[in-house]
Order: C-alpha cells, then sequence, then structure tokens
C-alpha cells in the first residue's frame, strides 16, 4: 500500500496513515495496470471515500504482515514453504538486498485486539489505521528466530533466483524491498493499547512456531514452489518425489525440458500436486 520507510537528516521517518501511497505516486505502468494487493487496498479506500453517505460508520484497516499458529512469512514465501523447508532440512533462500530490509510483523491477536476496539469505536468513524506494531526487526533478524525455533539454514540467492522460484516480482519490488518500520500511534490512543501491551516479536513468533511444530499438519505443505525452489538453487530434487514431481523438477531446472512437455500437460501436472 504504501512507499518505504524514508529518512530525512539520516533519521528514519516511519510509516504513518499520512504517508504516500502507492497509487498515488508510483509511475510505472505495468505495476499500475495489475491487481495487487497494494494497488487494489488503495482503489478500495478511495472508492469507500468517494461513494459513502454523510453520517455512515465506516473505518479503513491497513494491517502489517500479520503472524499466527498457520500463518508464517518470510519474505514473500508463505508457512507451506517456510516451515516445511525447515522442517525437512532444506534451506530457506533469500538475497542479501532483502535480508537487509526492515519489516513490522505482528501477532495476530494483538491485530485482532486492535480491530475489535476500533470495531463501533466513534474514533475510529472516518478515518483510516494502521494495525501494526511499531517493532521492527531485518529480515535477517526474522529469520534468526525461525532458526532458534525451527532450525531453519539460509541460503543467500540473487534477486533474479529468488523472483524466478517465488513468481511474486511485483510483490518483491514494490513490498518487501521497502523499509516497514511503523509509527502505530494513531491506533494505539483510538484503541487505548500501549506498544508494551503488543507482544514482541521473539517471543510471539517462537511460541507460534513451537506449536506448529508440534501439530505441523496445520498447515498444508506447498511441495510445487518447494520444488521449484530446489531445481532453480541447484539442489538435488528430494528424496521420495512421485514422477510428475520429478517432471516439475527437470521443467524448473533445465527449462528445455518444458519445451518437450505440451503446456496443457504442465497444467494438469499443476492440478495434481496442488490437490494434496
Amino acid at each position: 500500500l504504501f512507499l518505504s520507510s524514508y529518512r530525512v537528516h539520516a533519521e528514519e521517518v516511519p510509516l504513518s496513515e499520512t504517508s504516500p501511497r502507492l497509487l498515488d505516486v508510483c509511475q510505472n505502468e505495468a505495476y499500475l495496470q495489475t491487481d495487487e494487493y497494494g494497488l487494489t487496498k488503495a482503489r478500495q479506500e478511495d472508492l469507500i471515500r468517494v461513494t459513502a453517505k454523510d453520517g455512515q460508520r465506516w473505518t479503513i484497516i491497513r494491517p502489517a504482515i500479520t503472524y499466527s499458529k498457520a500463518r508464517f512469512q518470510f519474505g514473500v514465501l508463505e508457512a507451506g514453504v517456510v516451515c516445511w523447508r525447515a522442517l525437512r532440512g532444506l534451506p530457506l533462500p533469500m538475497p542479501c538486498e532483502m535480508l537487509a530490509k526492515r519489516t513490522s510483523m505482528t501477532w495476530g491477536r494483538d491485530v485482532a485486539t486492535m480491530i475489535a476496539r476500533l470495531i463501533l469505536n466513534p474514533k475510529a468513524y472516518g478515518e483510516a489505521f494502521l494495525t501494526a506494531t511499531a517493532e521492527s526487526h531485518t529480515w535477517r533478524e526474522v529469520f534468526d528466530i525461525y532458526h532458534g525455533a525451527l532450525g531453519a539454514t539460509l541460503l543467500e540467492c540473487s534477486l533474479d533466483d529468488y523472483v524466478r522460484m517465488t513468481e511474486s516480482p511485483w510483490q518483491i519490488r514494490y513490498d518487501r524491498m521497502f523499509d516497514r518500520v511503523v509509527d502505530n500511534s494513531k491506533v494505539l490512543a483510538a484503541t487505548g493499547l500501549t506498544q508494551a501491551d503488543l507482544a514482541p516479536l521473539s517471543v510471539a513468533l517462537s511460541r507460534e512456531l513451537a506449536g506448529f511444530r508440534a501439530n505441523p499438519s496445520i498447515v498444508p505443505e506447498n511441495r510445487v514452489t518447494s520444488i521449484r525452489m530446489d531445481a532453480i538453487l541447484g539442489l538435488p530434487p528430494q528424496k521420495g518425489l512421485t514422477l510428475i514431481e520429478r517432471l516439475l523438477y527437470l521443467k524448473a531446472r533445465h527449462p528445455l525440458v518444458a519445451g518437450l512437455v505440451p503446456q496443457r500437460s504442465m497444467h494438469w501436472i499443476y492440478r495434481q500436486l496442488t490437490r494434496r
């Protein structure tokens, strides 16, 4: 939704509800033609503001990255890849450029508390709120938590390879490659909360990851992305792959193989894998 946190005279200015939005200032026409979350969210907000009638009680919520017992993120990767690769002893890739960026990750229960206190709250009518913690960490620091909780290992890769394996070029360029440091003073004032009421990332994320480790079936494994990742990183195929999964690995590892397999057949392969 927003541009990066930015610096004025070497001091970092956190994101707030008045920060420039990508929809308003980005000049990349190819990106503006998409329905990426940040753009769609901003367009929906504009629609509410334009069409709302006087006296209507509306409130705009702007959550940052939120984690919980079934939702874990590392870069643009989700729990079905991140947590399962860690359990299988497979490395988590990330480019060094992204590892140095700061991110804001908020515990799901804290976000839910903020939203609950904004609903039917007169202080929230006609306003937008960032429902996030003011705490921020580099992605390398976030990895340290995954390492401590799940034994995850890190593999630094090129930004180009990361785009290829995740297939999320816009989210990478216009989100995860920005620093995200949040000024949450507005939502704290409206809800009566303080920053001290919000769970520290090292505590809550570690606790939720421990819950996943005890019951990993709560999150389905994303085999498709993980297999493609291994191939692009040049890692050997995982043990126990089916014939279909090996074909998927070969397609990503050796692009010339893709030309030998009709596209219709590849669509069928993806359907079979995503049904698991």
